[in-house]
């Protein structure tokens, strides 16, 4: 009973963290997005024939349609694949509990260092009601399985300094190596952070013995090196890899060439770049610009626009016009700072300044990383924790005033009023305002599809938006040995005699080419297909209640989105 006192506010605040991420978790976000249904289609390829859907099996990735995708992930929501019913919680389930996890083990890890309840339970709001944790929790993406295993790194590692168990040593580089194959930025931190807690650590590291150190390295090496290995030289992926990096950023050389036609005033000639001054090669070539995008990229992810009042505005990672963190911890954050300063000759907090300045790295090396948070999430968990740990020592010294427990509750209120306004916002708006973004649409489309796919020869998806072979397959919940089986190419020209030969992709603007979309597009259709289109496609709201149903088209179903302002997705067919 004494015990139960003691931590009922730990459990509380663990039990409001799982109830925000699985409100409603089938509806909001509204519609379920191409990568979330990768991920579980993966999960049941790899449940029905032990092989990802391409027939691929290897320990090092998954091989999908568009990229390869990172395993840990998909390994892990194989249960939740296996136990629901529904679809969007066999999706999205694993997610919402590994979130809730990342807030219990922020606060065991402040319970490690500080050995204060009411650290560990604010440390812990601050995680249960952070919109980019939330946000992370609910959409079955990569990046809150990063935190889970960064967290139970430094558990580990933390744990192994105090107890000194080679346990918990060898526990902390199994974790931190595997954190690889959560998350591609992880490649590039995982190693880092190995170098940053072996220079702040190297004394206790040394203690250990060479025989544990070199056995460490060695497992390191031998999981994390045949991971990048296989999926950087020896990968097909290897296109995707160059098309987000700053080194390839085709920018760059422009920007380069233009700065030394200024030097030399070849610019007020036709003919460029002729005489260039010897110095514009010091200030004009492609180191300096990678340097400057990566300072751009870099000042702009730690700036107060990106977390207090944008966010991501991609609205499949941020809830719009809405920071990535609660305006609020501001003051949280100043507050943690100012104590990470006066604290910093503890090892531990050196090592958390390390983390808060190194996170942003791997993202601000991808040139559109800059305010992407979904690979900023390894700063999120440092953000967060320098925060909680603000708001701490905030109502340390509130607490300490003669109206000290009165100023706690009015600050507690407004926080927690600061996030109502944020939840309202996620819960109500959002799910309207970010449908297009999460795939809305593509749910009803393909299970009416699959209600009347028999009365046609075949059907025609359209290629406008995401690939919408990979909605169909899911939906339509073709056994993924038939798409092993078929091959990963579905254009109108692919013809094996198999099931999937009726289920094509099409490019809608090459089927329409020379034709007026909405006038002439009885023209293009083909007796017996059905087809899918967006309204884009159509060029306008065809509806006979909103615009001029064109001749010799039939619209067997519309997909509204859910403000009803347009039509995701028609089905039509020849009259």
């Amino acid at each position: 009973m004494r015990t139960i006192k003691k931590w009922w506010l730990v459990v509380l605040v663990l039990l409001v963290a799982l109830g925000i991420r699985i409100y409603r978790l089938d509806e909001v976000p509204a519609g379920i997005y191409y990568d979330e249904i990768d991920l579980a289609y993966q999960a049941r390829s790899l449940i029905e024939t032990g092989r990802d859907y391409r027939g691929g099996l290897s320990p090092f990735f998954v091989r999908s349609f568009n990229t390869d995708k990172t395993p840990i992930p998909v390994w892990l929501s194989i249960p939740a694949v296996m136990i629901l019913d529904t679809p969007a919680l066999q999706v999205r389930a694993t997610n919402a509990l590994v979130g809730a996890v990342v807030v219990g083990l922020a606060m065991v890890l402040i319970w490690i260092w500080i050995k204060n309840r009411k650290a560990m339970v604010i440390t812990g709001i601050v995680f249960a009601l952070s919109p980019w944790l939330i946000q992370f929790s609910r959409i079955a993406f990569e990046a809150i399985f990063v935190l889970l295993f960064f967290f139970g790194f430094l558990i580990a590692f933390f744990s192994w300094l105090k107890n000194k168990k080679l346990r918990d040593f060898y526990l902390s580089i199994i974790l931190l190596s595997l954190s690889v194959y959560v998350y591609r930025i992880m490649s590039f931190y995982a190693p880092l952070t190995f170098l940053m807690v072996g220079m702040i650590y190297f004394r206790e590291i040394m203690k250990v013995g060479l025989k544990h150190i070199i056995g460490g390295g060695m497992l390191a090496a031998v999981i994390i090196l045949p991971f990048l290995y296989a999926t950087t030289f020896a990968s097909a992926d290897q296109t995707r890899i160059e098309q987000v990096s700053i080194f390839s950023d085709p920018l760059v050389p422009i920007f380069v060439i233009r700065g030394r036609e200024v030097d030399s005033g070849d610019y007020l000639h036709e003919e460029i770049g002729k005489t260039p001054v010897w110095y514009s090669h010091l200030f004009h070539n492609k180191p300096m610009g990678w340097m400057s995008s990566f300072k751009n990229n870099y000042m702009k992810s730690v700036s107060s626009v990106f977390l207090f009042a944008t966010g991501d505005d991609n609205l499949r990672q941020g809830i719009g016009k809405t920071g990535a963190l609660l305006w609020i911890d501001i003051v949280g954050l100043m507050a943690g700072l100012y104590w990470l300063m006066r604290n910093i000759k503890n090892k531990k907090y050196q090592l958390l300044a390390a983390w808060l300045v190194t996170a942003p790295i791997p993202a601000d090396l991808t040139f559109d990383g800059a305010v992407h948070a979904s690979r900023l999430i390894i700063f999120a968990g440092a953000v967060l924790t320098v925060v909680g740990l603000g708001w701490w020592r905030i109502f340390e010294h509130v607490l300490k005033w003669r109206w000290g427990r009165v100023a706690g509750i009015f600050i507690g209120v407004v926080y927690l009023l600061v996030f109502v306004n944020v939840a309202h916002k996620y819960f109500v708006h959002f799910p309207l305002e970010a449908a297009r973004w999460h795939g809305y649409g593509y749910q009803q489309a393909m299970l009416k599809i699959k209600e009347i796919e028999k009365d046609y020869d075949k059907v025609m998806l359209t290629n406008s938006n995401d690939p919408a072979m990979l909605y169909y397959l899911f939906w339509a919940q073709v056994p993924p040995k038939e798409v092993q089986e078929y091959g990963a190419e579905f254009g109108p020209e692919i013809v094996k005699n198999m099931e999937l030969d009726r289920v094509k992709m099409m490019s809608w603007s090459k089927v329409t080419e020379g034709k007026q979309m909405p006038h002439e597009m009885g023209e293009v259709l083909e007796d017996g297909v059905l087809y899918l289109i967006t309204q884009q496609d159509a060029k306008g709201d065809i509806r006979p209640n909103k615009g001029t149903l064109p001749d010799g088209v039939k619209i067997i179903e519309s997909v509204p989105y859910p403000d009803n302002s347009e039509v995701a997705y028609f089905l039509v067919t020849k009259e």
